[in-house]
């Protein structure tokens, strides 16, 4: 997937199975196959439990933050939303402001060309993620509030998370959905910039090799970076509740 690092809003929708040192690495992008570190972004810290964000830029530069020191992470919608010229370093859990973090980064201008679903690999520590992944949306520029929102809200009455909005939140249970005659559900393609749609609740996007382990899941964004894992000691598992 080709997402440049200066500026981006992902969103990854997950649940953790189990807490574990070594293996908290649910979605990870890097421009080599064989490193995030040389300039990606990672959703999972390194060393703890805890669910993080960092993003690496060159040189070494790098920022991050913490989502929740809940173990194991709780069902929620991660959202990471950075521009590097402008400053701004925002992560929220479910429509919450939970971190706006520093950078010591020198450059985050570089693409990325791989991302990682359910592992992040760098020299020092492998580890596979054991939790579920409802569904990722990557789009190459910071979203404005009201965009945020609308994919979150989105997101949340989807996955059964309105509940865990803000009261604030205009797409909370308590402000209730707002439905108009004649106009269609919203669509996240329906905002420029949409790079990555991976959506699990479409069963049609998923290849199942055999019984339910999944051979390849397709973006749904038309850019056609489907994630595909050919060895079937290491495909993970379809279910179709969670």
């Amino acid at each position: 997937v080709s997402i440049s690092l200066a500026s981006h809003t992902i969103f990854v929708v997950q649940s953790q199975g189990s807490a574990s040192t070594n293996t908290p690495r649910c979605f990870a992008i890097g421009q080599s196959a064989a490193d995030y570190q040389a300039s990606g972004l990672l959703f999972g810290n390194l060393f703890s439990p805890y669910t993080a964000c960092q993003v690496y830029g060159l040189n070494a530069g790098f920022y991050s933050g913490t989502f929740t020191s809940t173990t194991p992470w709780p069902k929620g919608i991660y959202c990471n939303v950075f521009d590097f010229q402008s400053s701004i370093r925002q992560m929220y859990l479910t429509g919450s402001n939970v971190a706006n973090p520093g950078a010591n980064a020198n450059n985050f201008t570089s693409a990325s060309t791989y991302y990682y679903l359910g592992c992040g690999y760098n020299s020092t520590v492998t580890g596979y993620y054991n939790g579920t992944i409802f569904e990722v949306l990557i789009y190459t520029s910071n979203l404005s509030l009201a965009q945020r929102q609308t994919v979150e809200g989105y997101l949340a009455w989807k996955w059964s998370l309105q509940a865990n909005l803000p009261a604030s939140h205009p797409f909370s249970s308590s402000v209730g959905r707002i439905t108009r005659p004649f106009v269609r559900q919203f669509n996240p393609v329906d905002i420029v910039g949409c790079v990555l749609w991976l959506d699990a609740s479409d069963g049609s996007t998923i290849t199942i090799s055999s019984g339910t382990s999944v051979s390849q899941w397709n973006d749904k964004s038309g850019n056609v970076d489907h994630a595909t894992q050919a060895s079937a000691s290491l495909q993970p598992t379809y279910a179709n509740s969670a």
